[in-house]
């Protein structure tokens, strides 16, 4: 236990260091100083961590902090498709709806497909059925949420697993 937690202190450490892009530069007096933006794939690295540990309050924390932050509002999509997730693994369903509807007015769209069997404890809830169709009419006309990363490949996908 104690090599795990020594083990995921180093990870968050050297994540947070290179969180910015570069991991900053070296001053003259040896501290870093971040430059350019603050990189959403530090908090995707620590929410796929508490995942894995099944500590999914502990990554739901982090997702709504990053969604709070400015710093991260060119990474919604990624945000907003992480919660949505982990809202589904802890069953909480109708903060889901919540989350889609949020996440669809950034132009954020999501992947539901309300005939599948995933989605059957979604079919009885209010607002459901209207989210299902927002986010199937912003699919169609190819609605997406501006990306304003420039050290990340365009279109790529940081999913939780």
């Amino acid at each position: 236990m104690k090599k795990t937690l020594a083990f995921l202190a180093v990870i968050m450490f050297t994540t947070l260091m290179f969180a910015v892009g570069e991991g900053g530069k070296e001053t003259n007096q040896g501290q870093f100083k971040p430059e350019g933006h603050v990189c959403y794939k530090s908090i995707i690295m620590q929410v796929n961590a508490f995942a894995k540990q099944e500590k999914y309050e502990d990554a739901m924390k982090l997702l709504v902090e990053a969604k709070e932050n400015p710093n991260y509002a060119g990474h919604v999509e990624h945000i907003y498709t992480s919660m949505a997730f982990i809202n589904d693994k802890i069953k909480k369903y109708e903060d889901n709806i919540r989350v889609w509807n949020e996440g669809l007015d950034k132009g954020v769209t999501f992947p539901i497909n309300p005939e599948k069997e995933e989605y059957r404890p979604y079919l009885k809830l209010k607002g459901f059925d209207e989210v299902a169709k927002k986010n199937a009419e912003y699919v169609k006309k190819g609605v997406k949420a501006k990306a304003d990363c420039d050290n990340h490949e365009e279109g790529k996908k940081v999913e939780v697993k």
